[in-house]
């Protein structure tokens, strides 16, 4: 699935999470940059009734809210049971949004244009979502992630019910994708992801995850 600009789709649905991402175009077209990919340009997070909503500009700015506030740059809020930090530069990473609950830890990071023999890329987002022990998830993510074994491919396929086409929802709030249950075993140790950027992966981001490890 390479993602059409513009569509979002459902990464982790969770009793108490709801984790969806808004796909931009890649715009970079030669050898090895096909111009059919697709980038994350935001990313929901929603636990409980609290939502965080990152983004990333075609320049590369990172913009954050929690429940539709705008948050500033080296701000850290708690609130339900949720733990955003949102950091104006971290070295290697740049601007990042660090979001955190029981279940799930989410570190986003914008990634800044730049150029290729294609011409420049657009900024976007990127990130590496850990899933602790004993959560059972949907979702692309939920459902890709390895359960058993302790060690990590570098590839992995879509392993849920359905296609990936089936976890298209309407907006970055929305559910309403095809298989929203979950049926599976909890994952036994928690597990760290990183979402590839579909540049480097023909197949098309958010469903070609890398995994770097786990803990």
């Amino acid at each position: 699935m390479k993602g059409q600009p513009g569509t979002v789709v459902n990464l982790v649905t969770e009793a108490s999470h709801v984790v969806n991402t808004q796909l931009v175009p890649a715009n970079l077209t030669d050898e090895h940059h096909k111009n059919d990919g697709t980038f994350h340009g935001a990313i929901s997070m929603r636990f409980r009734k609290t939502v965080v909503v990152a983004a990333v500009d075609s320049e590369g700015n990172l913009t954050v809210t929690l429940d539709g506030a705008p948050v500033p740059f080296e701000a850290m809020r708690k609130q339900d049971g949720l733990t955003l930090k949102v950091s104006q530069y971290l070295p290697y990473y740049g601007q990042v949004a660090d979001v955190s609950t029981p279940a799930f830890r989410f570190f986003l990071h914008a990634v800044q244009p730049y150029s290729t023999s294609a011409g420049w890329s657009r900024g976007h987002l990127d990130f590496s979502a850990t899933m602790m022990a004993g959560v059972s998830a949907h979702g692309l993510l939920g459902q890709t992630v390895p359960r058993e074994g302790s060690v990590c491919p570098d590839h992995f396929d879509f392993a849920g019910e359905g296609t990936e086409e089936d976890y298209v929802v309407s907006d970055l709030q929305a559910v309403n994708f095809e298989y929203n249950k979950y049926a599976g075993q909890p994952v036994g140790t928690s597990r760290r992801l990183h979402m590839a950027d579909v540049i480097y992966q023909p197949l098309a981001s958010p469903l070609n995850a890398v995994c770097r490890g786990f803990y």
